[in-house]
């Protein structure tokens, strides 16, 4: 049984950063290299910096996208746009009232009829995710399903440039039982155009995880790495442990900054004993462009009034099993506080709890008690 370990304090884990989010000039001065709860950090490192002439190109596609929302918003009165405010592009597309954005295709190859409605409304409605027809007719389809009540289905489509994935490029969309289109839902990246891209990184793996390591305040030297193995593309690579808990997979991914603007990086996750740190750094200067901490501590804490032991009756080891035989003498409830991994859900468990009353809290209707804390 493993021990469950005291949560930490919230300045001792960094929190959450993204580039493309303007962050606030100020940290805590006592420790300027760790995160607040809530807080976007600052970092030294910066991404190339943007020419006037790519600012101007973002703002003519954020205004194209916007005009090719009107245009759709003629033919379809109650349709319903979110764009996203960090990536800037339509985040999720739908038409308020239960109307449909699309009807299914009259006829199609049998098992792709999810797979084309969706398609075909992306490539007509190319301009309104900053895409071209010909880019909407190449996204890859990675997943196609129906749920178990057979009345919703689901095909997700990716974004691939050069062979490269877009990192959060995706796009998802949600069909009736009758092959409906009612919403889409994605990120995918707007105003591509591949050739202009870099597809060779200037870092390799193993520099990449050192400047993604110190990124969390953890020193590590890349000679003292080693690529362990690698696709045949080279996009994706296992790069050994050093001071983590695991070997490191890095990936290639475009990052978008603002739509029409894309960098190349190096993806991963650094697991360390209790955090693990989804991390995106510039493939040619190692500049930090998004991290994500992916494990989640809790607070709250929960008592349970529980038998602390083998049974009510504890008496392990014992040859006491011949019928007949009278037990040893029960104990005491005792009262344990510790913290909740499923606060929310602790009187709804596989095990029963037995009500509180005035004299008594809310107990656990079996004898005995484990806890096993998750790795997330």
């Amino acid at each position: 049984m493993r021990t469950v370990k005291p949560v930490r304090a919230p300045s001792a884990v960094f929190e959450n950063f993204d580039i493309r989010v303007r962050q606030p000039r100020t940290v805590e001065k006592q420790n300027p290299d760790v995160g607040t709860s809530g807080q976007l950090t600052v970092q030294s490192a910066k991404p190339r910096s943007v020419s006037t002439e790519q600012v101007a190109r973002t703002a003519a596609l954020i205004q194209a996208m916007r005009a090719a929302q009107e245009q759709l918003t003629a033919r379809m009165p109650n349709l319903r746009v979110e764009f996203n405010e960090t990536a800037h592009v339509p985040e999720l597309v739908s038409v308020a009232g239960g109307g449909a954005l699309a009807a299914a295709p009259a006829a199609t190859v049998a098992g792709k009829a999810n797979e084309a409605t969706l398609r075909n409304f992306l490539a007509e409605n190319a301009a309104l995710y900053g895409l071209t027809q010909a880019q909407a007719t190449q996204l890859v389809k990675v997943s196609d399903y129906t749920n178990p009540a057979g009345n919703l289905s689901f095909v997700e489509f990716e974004q691939e440039v050069n062979d490269i994935r877009v990192f959060q490029g995706y796009v998802r969309g949600i069909l009736t039982a009758d092959g409906r289109l009612v919403r889409t839902t994605g990120l995918l990246a707007a105003g591509i155009r591949a050739n202009t891209l870099a597809a060779t990184p200037t870092l390799n793996a193993t520099a990449a995880v050192a400047a993604a390591a110190a990124t969390i305040k953890v020193d590590v030297n890349a000679d003292g790495l080693a690529v362990l193995e690698g696709d045949s593309t080279g996009h994706t690579q296992i790069v050994s442990q050093g001071p983590f808990d695991e070997n490191t997979k890095t990936e290639l991914v475009y990052f978008p900054l603002a739509p029409g603007n894309l960098v190349l990086a190096y993806s991963m996750v650094l697991w360390q004993p209790d955090d693990a740190y989804y991390v995106l750094v510039d493939a040619q200067t190692g500049a930090l462009l998004w991290r994500k901490n992916i494990s989640q501590d809790q607070a709250q804490s929960v008592t349970y009034n529980v038998y602390n032991d083998d049974s009510p009756t504890p008496s392990s080891p014992t040859t006491l099993t011949a019928p007949g035989v009278a037990l040893p003498p029960g104990i005491t409830r005792t009262d344990v506080t510790l913290i909740s991994e499923g606060a929310a859900f602790d009187d709804l468990g596989g095990l029963p709890m037995v009500p509180a009353t005035p004299s008594r809290p809310a107990t656990i209707a079996t004898p005995g008690w484990t806890c096993c804390p998750q790795r997330h």
